[in-house]
């Protein structure tokens, strides 16, 4: 329904438009259905202008959003705009003009009747003007922006040699009066002078000259992976590549990139979607970087071209006004200019990174179970996960040595080859069965069976989680929480700040913990490990309202690339100190976040407060046929003295006597977490 809907204003548009073009101009706007057909049309695009239109037939469509309303913002930027110089005589369409005014929203139906008589009674002394209204009413009141178009449903070129820049406002104040001539030559050398391979990369020219603070000691032009909403003119057949792409993505995909705070943007961002697009096949733009930043648009800040000094250089006394022409390094080959990333890493001169497939990292999350002894219901819990939207796949950490974990049947397994007593689920399940019983064992790197995801969800093996609040939760992490633990305040625990002396030394057996490894086989460890003391400077204790520092492991998304850090760069001992305690491996794993972010984590509501629902009686989920744990190590009588402890432990031998845990306030959707100081 959205794509016919796209198609149904493409359609509108173009029909217009043609009226106003040259009448040899027989192209016709092909229909869309499938991702084939989108391919055949774009071939019979190409085929049928291959050689309709020449260099010396160029055109630019400047396309300007403005609310229904007239404003000083909009006169301004209309003016400019007019008055710009300009770039062919009256009879010369080598290089036409024309300026497309989208109107989006209204106030009041008589403020719209007015501007409306006063947009159809503009001249505009460069070429035609066109109207695109789709008008919605807007709440004078109301602090969201008047423009949320996207542009991206807004402009199809008819040709490979019809150009486009957008400019909004009032986000757009003014632009340079050289801004056409700028485009002119910049165009002809980038896109038709170059080496077409290059030229091939280059999805824009940027009229913004520079991306602040981000390539500040870059000297003269560059490359940059990163488009915005304050002009660029548009390559023709990139933006159709584009457009081609953007309506084949799935509809319920956010287009993120990996580990970018570009994330944050809104869904429907044409400038997220094209930043994605870019990034997947290694689209550039270029950005003049004039001295002082001065721009071919005029923003909040900023100034324009001409009100520089350094611009004199450029500027070319002919027919009684100053004619732009440029020169070195702003026209020059793209094979030399300094390059960068979406992430702002240098580059290569001249090159662009491609992310490919990898770009869909973001896209869905792997969950991490943990699993001893509950084989009976361990297939209860898949069947109840396996369903959940953005689930690409579960694994299955097997730690108990003694039992053989159930077949499952992979679903890409032809009907005929899968075995009939064993399940199938909708996603790829691998139980991986370890070879030794460890609590770290949840914290290995799965690299093979995750390497599609940067998304893990950690979940105990006894907890049917509502997939809604998992869902809630994955889309806080994926927007801005993508460095930080996100989880639930219910799942949340505190250090406290001890008072009194810090230098007190407590031991395990002084905080009455007997036997304390089920795994280990090395006696003398034990024996060390239990007279070992440490300065008992912070307790552990349940959540609070106030504030949470941990997150246990359940219900609890975070970045792949922790599983690395945990088993690869943490101290051997730190992770020798899980093993014989059977316990603190979520403690661990949190200040090891904490102290490589410098944040907590991020913590939401509840809601509905959500109780464990699974009970499992002494002997069925405790650890085998004495019901050691029962119903699991949490009911362990030393559990709370473990955990004190071996928090303790890591502050004075793992992270040199320092705290990293800092304490987070419980929000309602991770967009406001705010830190508190944490006690020292």
């Amino acid at each position: 329904m959205i794509l016919r809907a796209l198609l149904t204003l493409l359609l509108l548009y173009v029909t217009s438009a043609a009226a106003t073009r040259r009448k040899d101009c027989n192209y016709q706007m092909p229909q869309w259905n499938t991702a084939h057909s989108i391919q055949q049309s774009k071939q019979h695009i190409h085929d049928s202008l291959k050689n309709s239109l020449s260099l010396q037939q160029l055109s630019l469509q400047i396309h300007v959003f403005t609310p229904m309303m007239r404003s000083n913002q909009f006169d301004l930027l209309f003016q400019s705009i007019n008055n710009a110089h300009k770039i062919h005589d009256d009879d010369d369409d080598r290089f036409s003009v024309s300026l497309v005014i989208h109107v989006d929203s209204f106030i009041s139906k008589l403020d719209s009747k007015k501007f409306l008589r006063y947009l159809k009674s503009l001249s505009f002394r460069h070429g035609r003007v066109l109207l695109s209204i789709s008008a919605n009413r807007v709440n004078s009141t109301s602090s969201s922006r008047f423009h949320e178009r996207d542009a991206s449903n807004l402009w199809m070129p008819t040709n490979d040699n019809e150009f486009a820049i957008f400019l909004s406002s009032p986000t757009i104040h003014s632009v340079s009066r050289h801004f056409l001539e700028f485009a002119e030559q910049t165009v002809k050398h980038y896109f038709y002078s170059n080496n077409k391979s290059l030229t091939n990369s280059l999805m824009a020219i940027s009229l913004l000259s520079h991306i602040e603070k981000h390539t500040d000691t870059v000297v003269g032009p560059y490359l940059l992976q990163y488009p915005h909403e304050y002009g660029m003119i548009l390559s023709p057949t990139l933006w159709f590549d584009f457009i081609n792409w953007k309506i084949a993505l799935p509809i319920w995909i956010d287009p993120y990139i990996p580990d970018s705070k570009t994330n944050a943007w809104p869904a429907d961002s044409w400038i997220k979607a094209l930043l994605r697009f870019m990034s997947q096949y290694g689209k550039t733009i270029l950005y003049p970087n004039f001295p002082s930043h001065a721009s071919l648009v005029k923003t909040e800040s900023g100034k324009l071209l001409e009100e520089i000094v350094e611009s004199q250089e450029w500027l070319i006394s002919e027919r009684n006004r100053n004619v732009l022409r440029l020169g070195h390094p702003y026209i020059s080959s793209l094979s030399t200019l300094p390059a960068y990333d979406m992430y702002f890493q240098k580059l290569g001169d001249g090159q662009a990174r491609t992310l490919g497939d990898s770009v869909q990292s973001f896209d869905g999350c792997s969950m991490i179970m943990q699993v001893y002894s509950r084989a009976s219901t361990i297939l209860d819990r898949l069947k109840y996960y396996h369903t959940m939207p953005l689930l690409t796949s579960m694994i299955i950490v097997w730690n108990n040595l003694n039992a053989t974990p159930p077949h499952i049947n992979h679903p890409l397994t032809p009907p005929s080859s899968r075995n009939p007593k064993s399940p199938t689920f909708a996603i790829p399940i691998h139980i991986l069965k370890q070879p030794f019983n460890s609590m770290n064992n949840r914290f290995l790197p799965f690299h093979e069976y995750t390497s599609n995801t940067s998304c893990h969800i950690a979940m105990d093996d006894d907890w049917d989680f509502p997939h809604a609040k998992l869902i809630s939760a994955v889309r806080v992490w994926q927007r801005n929480g993508f460095n930080r633990l996100v989880g639930f305040h219910q799942q949340g625990r505190v250090h406290v700040k001890r008072g009194g002396d810090d230098n007190v030394l407590k031991t395990l057996k002084d905080l009455k913990v007997g036997d304390i490894s089920n795994n280990s086989n090395n006696n003398n460890t034990t024996a060390m490990l239990s007279k070992t003391a440490v300065h008992f400077k912070f307790g552990y204790a349940k959540n609070t309202r106030k504030a949470i520092s941990i997150l246990m492991p359940s219900a609890t998304i975070y970045h792949s690339k922790y599983h690395d850090m945990y088993t690869h760069e943490l101290p051997q001992r730190a992770r020798a100190i899980v093993q014989e305690l059977t316990n603190c491996d979520d403690i661990l794993f949190n200040m090891m976040v904490a102290n490589a972010t410098g944040s907590g984590p991020v913590v939401l509501e509840d809601g509905l407060k959500i109780e464990k629902p699974i009970v499992f009686e002494a002997g069925d989920g405790g650890g085998g046929k004495d019901g050691l744990w029962k119903d699991g190590l949490w009911k362990d009588n030393e559990h709370w003295g473990k955990r004190a402890w071996c928090m303790n432990y890591f502050v004075e031998h793992v992270f040199g006597g320092r705290m990293p845990l800092k304490e987070t306030r419980v929000v309602k959707d991770g967009s406001n977490n705010k830190k508190k100081k944490t006690g020292k």
